[in-house]
């Protein structure tokens, strides 16, 4: 099963290199930067697919009836990294490590991709589709924005979504580990706490 993850995240990286390599945004992330923070994401989509399928394999050995599809839960533990914590190095600012869609979002991309608020975490988790997806700061122009964007995330996307009123159905929460006051933070040490562990809408670009 482990073979099965490595397999994952080389195709990944595979195919995030081919997007790098003709990413021509400006220079207020490099490269290394961007592939880093892609193979972060990829990493963690990866593990948390990894884990859904690994506790359906500990239900099916105490006789619980399996599900259609593994179930995928809304918490990534850092525990499941060991010392190699998958982070966004697109951003060094101190922010929560990952938003979670609210249940039954099936958007395979958050509603606000552009970090600009303290609260926005560094990526985004939908356990309904398992998409896991890097945020990325602004750049000079929107066109470079939408290119670091897709280049980090090894999507195609034509447009980025304009988080200028996200609707409540698909307002993402900030993860906390369970029995943890403080969502977990992006660095390693909490600095403050998001209340009640939720954004707040944005008002405007």
């Amino acid at each position: 099963m482990r073979l099965w993850i490595d397999t994952l995240i080389a195709l990944l990286l595979t195919a995030t290199l081919a997007v790098v390599l003709g990413f021509g945004s400006d220079d207020r992330v490099s490269r290394a930067e961007v592939l880093e923070t892609s193979a972060s994401a990829g990493s963690i989509e990866a593990m948390v697919r990894y884990q859904a399928v690994m506790a359906e394999a500990a239900d099916a050995i105490a006789g619980v009836e399996p599900q259609r599809l593994p179930v995928l839960r809304p918490i990534v533990d850092p525990a499941w990294f060991g010392e190699r914590k998958p982070v966004n190095r697109l951003d060094d600012a101190d922010r929560p490590w990952i938003d979670v869609a609210p249940p039954g979002d099936t958007g395979d991309h958050p509603p606000d991709p552009v970090l600009k608020r303290s609260t926005q975490a560094g990526f985004w988790f939908n356990p309904t589709t398992g998409a896991v997806r890097a945020r990325v700061p602004m750049q000079g122009t929107a066109a470079a924005t939408l290119e670091l964007y897709n280049a980090v995330n090894a999507v195609g996307l034509s447009e980025l979504p304009v988080a200028t009123d996200i609707s409540f159905d698909r307002l993402p929460m900030a993860m906390a580990l369970p029995g943890e006051v403080e969502v977990t933070r992006a660095s390693p040490e909490p600095a403050s706490v998001v209340a009640g562990g939720r954004v707040e809408v944005p008002t405007g670009e």
